[in-house]
C-alpha cells in the first residue's frame, strides 16, 4: 500500500492535479470573471440603450412639435405685422382725404369731432372686411386708453395691469416713446370675465403723427390646442414604441411628469408611483440631464417589490417637458445572463479537467514501467564533468532515444537537456569571465574618472585663511556626481559640484564633459553666471539622451568672505558657525543642460571668519531606510551645528560623521545614489610682509 501511494505514477497523477488546480483553476476563475464583468456591462449598456431609445423618440418628435408651433406663431406675427402695417397706410389715407360722412359728436382733430368719427366709421368699416374674425384691433392714445376696437367684443380691449411674458407693463411700452416706429411684439395673457385667460400675440405700431398707438391682437388657442395635441400623439406614439420592446420580467420603463404623475409606463405595476423612485437620482438627473445608480427599494414599497433586492436605474430628465424618463430592472435580472453563462462555462470545464485527469493517469501508468531505464543515467548525471568536450555524447549513450513512444520521447529530451546543460555551463564560464573583463574595465574607468577629479587628500589650504575637505562615493563603479576646486586667474578659490541625471557609464562620460567645460570657462575670468551659460549652452547643444546635470560654481574671497556663485537647480549650500546657522537658498536658474538659452543669475552671500560652508549633492540627504523616509536636510542640519570645523583633519572628520550618519539611517540599505560633499571652512588670512591682502 505503501509503495502504491509514494510510487512515481501517483505523485505523477497527484502533481497534474496540483497543476491544473494551480494554472487552470486561476485561468478559468479569471476568465469567467471577465466574461460576466463584460455580459454585466452589455446588459446595463443594452439598459441604457432603451433609455436613450425613449429619449431619442419623445426628443425627435418633440422638435417636430416645437418647430410646428414655431413656424405657426412666426405665421402669426408676419400676419399681424402686415395688418397693422396696412391699417396704418388706410387709416393714412383716409386722414388725407378729409372724410365727413360721421354721425354728430365723437373725437378728433383736424376737420373737428365729426370729421374724425366719419374717419374712424369709414376706417372700421373698410377695415372690417380685411381683418379675420380670430384677431381684433384697437386703437390706443398717447395715455394707453382704448379708443376704439375691432374683434373679440364691442367693448374696447383695455391693457390696464397688463403685462407681457417679460415683465414688461403694456401701459408702458404703449405710452413710452421709445416705442420703435417699426413696432414692437409682446405675448401676454387676456383675462375673460372667469378669471381665467389665453396667451395673446400683440403687435403695436405707433401713429406718431396723431400721438396714437395701433395694436393688433390675435389669440394663441388654437396652436396651443394643436400643441397639445401633438404632445398626446407623442405619448401614444411612444407607449406603442415601448409595447415593441422586450423588457425585464420585474422591471420597468417609465415617464413622469415633474410632480410624479406617470405619463407612460411599461413592466412592473408597482412602480407606478414615482415616490418609489430614488431621490437622489431624480434630482441628479434635473441638475446633469441623466442619473445611473443602484439602489434598493424605499422602506415603504411593497414586500414584493423589497424581495427583489438593488435596483440599476438609468434616468433621464427631459427638461422642455419637464417629464422623467425612467428605466430599471432588478440588478438580479441584469446580472442574471452572466451568472448562467459563468455556470455553464464551469461546468464545461469541470467536465473537461475529469477528462484530463482521466488521460492522464491511464498515461502515467503507460509511462511509468519503463522509466527506471533513465533513473541510473540520472544517477550518474552529478559525477559526469559537463565542461569536458565528450560530455554532449556522454548524456545520449545508452539512452533508449531510438522508441517512438513517450519514453522515447522523455530519452530524447533528457539527451538534449544535458546537452544544453553542458552548453549552457560552458557559456556560464565564458560569461563569467567576460564579466569579470568588464568588472576590471569598470575599475578602471572609475580610476579614470576619480582622475579628472582633484583627490579627496589634496584639498589641502588650497589658499589662505580656507580649509577645504572633499568626499566622493559613487553608487556603482561609474557615476555622475563631482566635485572640483581650483585657484581661479583673479587669486579667488574656485568651487564646482554637480550631479548628473542617470546613474553608470553614460552619467560618467556627461560628467566628464562638463567637469572640463567648467575648468576651461573659469580658466577664461569669467564670472560663474556666465560660465554656467556657457556650460549649459554647450551641453544642451548636442545633447540626444536628453541629460542634465545640477550644477554649483561659486567663487570664494577669503579676504572679504565673499562668495559669488551660480546654482543651476543643485541643492542648496549650508552655512554655519559662530552660533547661527542658514541655508544659501537663492537660485540662479534651471537645470543645466535642458534649455539650450536658459539664463543664470550671479548670486552672493558671505562666509564670515570661523564660519563654515557644505556644498552636497543629494544622494545625502535623500538617503532612505526601510520604511522609506528620507535622511533629509535637518538631520544634516544638526551633523553640522553639533561640530565646529576650523581645520581640514576636522572637516574631514564632519564628512565622515555624515557620511557614517547616513548610512546608520539606512539600516543596511544598498546605496542608490553617489554620495559627494565639499565643505570648506573661512579663515582670517594674516597679511602679507608687505601689508597686501588676496582679493
Amino acid at each position: 500500500m505503501r509503495s502504491v501511494f509514494f510510487s512515481l505514477r501517483t505523485k505523477l497523477f497527484v502533481l497534474i492535479i496540483l497543476s491544473l488546480g494551480v494554472v487552470v483553476a486561476p485561468l478559468i476563475l479569471f476568465t469567467n470573471q471577465e466574461v460576466a464583468r463584460t455580459i454585466q456591462a452589455m446588459e446595463k449598456a443594452s439598459l441604457a440603450n432603451v433609455l436613450n431609445l425613449v429619449v431619442d423618440n419623445i426628443s425627435t418628435k418633440y422638435l417636430n412639435m416645437f418647430t410646428d408651433k414655431v413656424v405657426r406663431v412666426m405665421a402669426e406675427r408676419d400676419r399681424l405685422r402686415r395688418t397693422a402695417e396696412l391699417a396704418r397706410n388706410l387709416w393714412q389715407v383716409l386722414d388725407k382725404s378729409g372724410g365727413q360722412e360721421a354721425p354728430a359728436g365723437g373725437y378728433g382733430r383736424a376737420g373737428g369731432p365729426d370729421a374724425f368719427r366719419g374717419r374712424r366709421g369709414l376706417y372700421m368699416a373698410l377695415f372690417r372686411e380685411l381683418f379675420e374674425s380670430a384677431g381684433a384691433l384697437q386703437l390706443y392714445d398717447a395715455r394707453a386708453r382704448p379708443v376704439a376696437g375691432l374683434g373679440w367684443s364691442a367693448k374696447p380691449l383695455s391693457l390696464a395691469g397688463a403685462v407681457d411674458f417679460k415683465g414688461r407693463p403694456l401701459e408702458r411700452l404703449i405710452a413710452s416713446r421709445a416705442l420703435s416706429p417699426a413696432g414692437e411684439y409682446a405675448v401676454f395673457a387676456r383675462k375673460d370675465e372667469g378669471g381665467s385667460g389665453e396667451a395673446v400675440l400683440a403687435f403695436f405700431l405707433p401713429l406718431p403723427e396723431k400721438s396714437m398707438v395701433l395694436a393688433a391682437f390675435v389669440g394663441l388657442a388654437d396652436i396651443e390646442r394643436e400643441a397639445a395635441s401633438s404632445l398626446d400623439s407623442l405619448i401614444a406614439t411612444t407607449r406603442e414604441r415601448l409595447e415593441t420592446l422586450h423588457f425585464y420580467a420585474h422591471g420597468f420603463i417609465a415617464v413622469y411628469r415633474g410632480d410624479g404623475t406617470p405619463v407612460i409606463h411599461r413592466g412592473n405595476p408597482a412602480w407606478t408611483d414615482a415616490a418609489l423612485l430614488p431621490a437622489a437620482g431624480l434630482d441628479l438627473a434635473r441638475r446633469h440631464g441623466s442619473a445611473v445608480l443602484e439602489a434598493p427599494p424605499p422602506e415603504n414599497a411593497p414586500e414584493a417589490l423589497r424581495l427583489q433586492g438593488d435596483m440599476a436605474f438609468h434616468m433621464a430628465y427631459f427638461k422642455s417637458l419637464d417629464w422623467y424618463i425612467v428605466a430599471a430592472a432588478p440588478k438580479m435580472e441584469v446580472d442574471a445572463p452572466s451568472i448562467r453563462l459563468v455556470q455553464r462555462q464551469i461546468a464545461i470545464s469541470a467536465g473537461a479537467a475529469l477528462v484530463i485527469l482521466a488521460a492522464t493517469l491511464i498515461m502515467a501508468a503507460k509511462l511509468v514501467r519503463p522509466l527506471l531505464l533513465l533513473s541510473q543515467k540520472a544517477q550518474a548525471l552529478p559525477r559526469m564533468d559537463l565542461t569536458a568536450a565528450d560530455a554532449d555524447a556522454l548524456f545520449a549513450e545508452g539512452l533508449p532515444t531510438e522508441r517512438a513512444d513517450e519514453v522515447g520521447g522523455l530519452a530524447r529530451s533528457f539527451s538534449l537537456m544535458g546537452q544544453t546543460l553542458a552548453r549552457n555551463i560552458r557559456e556560464l564560464m565564458e560569461t563569467t569571465a567576460a564579466k569579470e573583463r568588464m568588472q576590471g574595465e569598470l575599475n578602471a574607468a572609475r580610476d579614470i574618472q576619480m582622475g579628472i577629479l582633484p583627490p579627496p587628500h589634496t584639498a589641502r589650504e588650497v589658499a589662505d585663511g580656507v580649509a577645504l575637505a572633499a568626499m566622493l562615493e559613487p553608487a556603482k563603479e561609474v557615476g555622475g556626481d563631482f566635485y572640483d576646486f581650483f585657484p581661479a586667474p583673479d587669486g579667488r578659490l574656485c568651487l564646482v559640484i554637480g550631479d548628473v541625471s542617470g546613474k553608470g557609464v553614460p552619467a560618467a562620460l556627461f560628467m566628464s564633459m562638463t567637469v572640463t567645460l567648467v575648468r576651461y570657462t573659469m580658466a577664461g575670468g569669467l564670472n560663474p553666471a556666465a560660465a554656467m551659460r556657457c556650460v549649459n549652452a554647450a551641453l544642451s547643444a548636442n545633447n540626444p539622451a536628453s541629460m542634465f546635470v545640477t550644477l554649483f560654481i561659486g567663487l570664494f574671497n577669503p579676504a572679504d568672505g565673499v562668495l559669488e556663485y551660480s546654482n543651476g537647480g543643485h541643492c542648496r549650500p549650508l552655512v554655519w558657525g559662530k552660533g547661527s546657522f542658514r541655508e544659501v537658498k537663492e537660485m540662479s536658474g534651471p537645470l543645466v543642460g535642458v534649455m539650450e538659452n536658459a539664463s543664470f543669475a550671479l548670486r552672493r552671500t558671505r562666509v564670515e571668519a570661523g564660519e563654515s560652508c557644505l556644498l552636497f549633492t543629494d544622494g545625502v540627504t535623500e538617503a532612505m531606510n526601510k520604511t522609506g523616509e528620507l535622511f533629509g536636510v535637518e538631520r544634516l542640519a544638526a551633523i553640522c551645528e553639533d561640530r565646529e570645523a576650523g581645520s581640514r583633519v576636522e572637516l574631514d572628520g564632519l564628512l565622515a560623521a555624515i557620511r557614517e550618519a547616513a548610512a546608520a539611517f539606512g539600516e543596511d540599505e544598498p546605496q542608490t545614489d553617489d554620495i559627494t560633499m565639499l565643505c570648506f571652512t573661512s579663515r582670517p588670512s594674516p597679511p602679507s610682509s608687505d601689508g597686501w591682502v588676496p582679493t
